[in-house]
Formats: C-alpha cells, sequence, structure tokens
C-alpha cells in the first residue's frame, strides 16, 4: 500500500478552496495566476509513513496578490497540522519570501513546509 500522496492532496485541496490554477508542471506560456506545489526534499520513513517537504510557489500579476494567494496557501498548509483525519501528523512553514521569477520577472511568492504524513486505510 503506498503513502499518500501529499502533492496531489495539496495540489486538490488548493484548486478547490481558492479557485485558481494548481498545474503538476509549469506551463509555458505562464498562464497569468498561478499555484504550483511540488516536492523538493524528503524520505519515505516506511510503507506507511512519509515525511516530504513540500515547495509552494504562488504566481499573480502583481506581489500584493502573489501575496495574498500566499497567504491563503499558508491558511491551508497549517490546517493540516494534526488533521488526522485527512492523513497529515504535522505540517510546519519553516520558510516563506517574496522571490520574483529569474526568467520573466513575474511576481511570486514561495513557501516551504515540512509535513508528515500517514496512510491508515
Amino acid at each position: 500500500m503506498p503513502t499518500l500522496d501529499a502533492v496531489d492532496y495539496i495540489r486538490k485541496r488548493i484548486a478547490d478552496e481558492l479557485g485558481v490554477r494548481v498545474p503538476e508542471e509549469i506551463e509555458r506560456p505562464r498562464p497569468r495566476e498561478f499555484v504550483y506545489v511540488c516536492r523538493n526534499a524528503g524520505a519515505r520513513i516506511d510503507s506507511l509513513r512519509d515525511a516530504p517537504r513540500i515547495d509552494v510557489h504562488c504566481w499573480a500579476q502583481t506581489y500584493r496578490r502573489a501575496r495574498q494567494l500566499s497567504d491563503a496557501v499558508s491558511d491551508i498548509m497549517l490546517s493540516l497540522n494534526r488533521n488526522v483525519s485527512s492523513g497529515f501528523l504535522s505540517c510546519v512553514e519553516t520558510t516563506r519570501r517574496k522571490d520574483p521569477d529569474p526568467d520573466s520577472n513575474q511576481p511570486r511568492w514561495y513557501a516551504s513546509y515540512l509535513v508528515n504524513t500517514f496512510r491508515y486505510n
């Protein structure tokens, strides 16, 4: 039985709650506004538990809007802490900052989270 796919769960939750595009890959050309979620590090503990580091990038047309998206995503992510019914043991925000895209200079906010999940069914 595989561990919980935290990235897939988070992508769907952000899309559902914020009504924003959350593509699996960064599209070219980039949409005017979207959120990109990826696993950047971490390790699988065993067949039921995982400890990924999840990165979230929020792109928009202005830094104010990108920060608003990042604030809303932060609320969603922090609500996963001890959300056992969804398979999350913990979720800690480790960094969040303004981070312009190096290729396009499009406004972007970046955040990183340490997550612990388990699969119980």
